[in-house]
């Protein structure tokens, strides 16, 4: 059973007052949402967003149906509102575009081969049509991967320090229902980055 997100706020918030420091309630952080939650309060909220981010990657249940998703994700968002993009989101974007850029380059080259072609050439040609194919595929990536980080970049324009921050919340919680064995994983791998940015923060 998913336990309610204002149950959720009071538990932090009774965590939270029993360390007088953001660096003493890290020592008995055990769990990703709140560890979010103090690089929140202490951070930059770039900075913790980012480090939100990274723990909600390891926890997220995603398969690679994401590949061929024409609706990017609210962490997409989050990305770009961060300004973390880098070349491994560049690398995806990319990819995601050629994954999709077969179905209008399907449609198209059918269109070409069954309704125009046949005016000049008569014959119908499975080679010709793959090659058309192919050729409206390439041509269509450029456009694709330029309308998808469009809506990216409009949903991060919309975005504010709350509404992010309810995002990655809403992520985590949901990766630490769905992998409760990734909880420590994310603990040591974005805890230990929380910890030096915070004390280097407050020395």
């Amino acid at each position: 059973m998913r336990v309610p997100s204002s149950r959720m706020d009071a538990d932090f918030a009774r965590f939270r007052a029993a360390y007088p420091t953001v660096r003493a309630a890290l020592d008995g952080c055990t769990r990703p949402d709140w560890l979010l939650l103090l690089a929140w309060e202490a951070l930059d909220h770039k900075t913790a967003a980012d480090l939100g981010l990274g723990a909600a990657r390891i926890l997220r249940s995603r398969t690679n149906w994401w590949f061929v998703n024409p609706n990017p994700d609210r962490l997409e968002a989050v990305q770009t509102w961060a300004g973390t993009d880098d070349d491994t989101t560049q690398d995806h974007a990319t990819g995601r575009a050629i994954s999709l850029s077969w179905a209008p380059g399907a449609a198209l080259a059918y269109v070409t081969e069954y309704l125009i072609l046949p005016a000049v050439f008569p014959e119908r040609s499975v080679h010709r049509y793959g090659a058309l194919m192919f050729a409206f595929a390439v041509v269509c990536i450029p456009a694709i991967r330029g309308i998808l980080g469009a809506v990216v970049r409009r949903r991060a324009a919309r975005l504010d320090d709350s509404a992010v921050l309810n995002i990655l919340l809403a992520s985590i919680r949901a990766g630490m229902a769905g992998k409760p064995r990734l909880v420590e994983v994310v603990m040591k791998l974005v805890g230990r980055r929380v910890r030096r940015l915070v004390e280097a923060e407050t020395r």
